[in-house]
This record gives C-alpha cells, structure tokens and sequence, in this order.
C-alpha cells in the first residue's frame, strides 16, 4: 500500500501590468488607481475598491502591492470570494508587473471566470472612483494582461450535489 499525496490544483489568473517605460520614467504611474471585477458563476459582477498601483522602479513594495489587492478581492460583497492568495513579482526589463492571484476558498472552488482590471480613468460620479493607470493591453499574445495559468482539476457544484439553488434568494433547498 502506498501512500498518495492528494492535493488538489486550484485555478490561478495571472495579471501582467505592462507599464510603458514613459510612464514609469516619469512616475506617472506611482500612485494611480484601479479596480478589479469578479464575475461569479451565477453572472453577478462585483467591482473592488479602488487599489493604488506603487511601481517598485520607483520604491513600491510589491509585497504591500500584493496584500492590497488580496484585501481588495475579499472584500467583495456579500464574501463572493471566501479565499484567495495573492503575489507579486517584477521583470524589470519588460517593465512589467506580474500578479498570481489563486482561488483557494470554498466558494470559488473549481474553474472561475476571468477577473477584469478596470485600468481607465472614472472620475466624478463614478463608481469606484479610480485615477487609472497607463498599461499597454495585449490582446491575443502570450502575454495578455488577464490569462489562466492553472486550471482547477476539480470542479464546484451548484449546492454541493445536495439540492437546487433558488436563484432568486441564493439559497440551496435539499
């Protein structure tokens, strides 16, 4: 009988902030914000506080970075995400910043949909009222800002197998 290391993989978006040089030459970038969306598996979309972006060329902890950005997603209303871990690197040569986010609660177990990062300016009147930041998209190339980088290898069920969800109150009648 041997003994088997069971561990599940939990899904892991990877964020790349590609920051123009100018932009990071130029400090245009310390200390502007920006939000992130989470779209639940019920289509129900929470946007985040408004989380400052500090580019560590200029001092910025990416540690502190990472921490803001993990606070920001568990306060979504209503706890949406119970659980996730968050971290930060930098590849300084690229000028880009590149954040793991993992999805390790029970309520965001299995594959989840893509976060969005609202990087545009959205001043007065506006919810969340962010600054925005000057990133460079990347659509259809390896390195697009928002991509899977693990897939979960279990899947979450709607009430647990155990009953059918009434969409109307979000409860699980058995």
């Amino acid at each position: 009988h041997d003994d088997q290391d069971i561990t599940l993989k939990r899904q892991v978006q990877t964020i790349n902030f590609h920051i123009p040089a100018t932009a990071i030459a130029g400090g245009s970038v310390d200390g502007k914000t920006f939000a992130l969306s989470f779209k639940t598996k019920l289509n129900e979309t929470f946007t985040s506080i408004p989380i400052v972006f500090d580019s560590p060329a200029s001092g910025g902890s990416l540690t502190d970075f990472a921490n803001d950005i993990q606070l920001a997603l568990l306060m979504l209303p209503n706890r949406v995400i119970d659980g996730v871990t968050v971290s930060a690197r930098r590849n300084a040569g690229l000028n880009i910043v590149t954040v793991d986010v993992t999805f390790t609660g029970n309520s965001v177990q299995g594959p989840q949909n893509l976060l969005v990062v609202h990087d545009y300016q959205c001043g007065d009147g506006c919810t969340p009222k962010i600054t925005g930041i000057p990133v460079e998209t990347r659509v259809n190339m390896q390195n697009s800002n928002i991509t899977q980088s693990q897939a979960s290898d279990y899947n979450s069920y709607e009430c647990g197998r155990r009953g059918k969800c009434d969409y109307g109150t979000g409860l699980c009648q058995c």
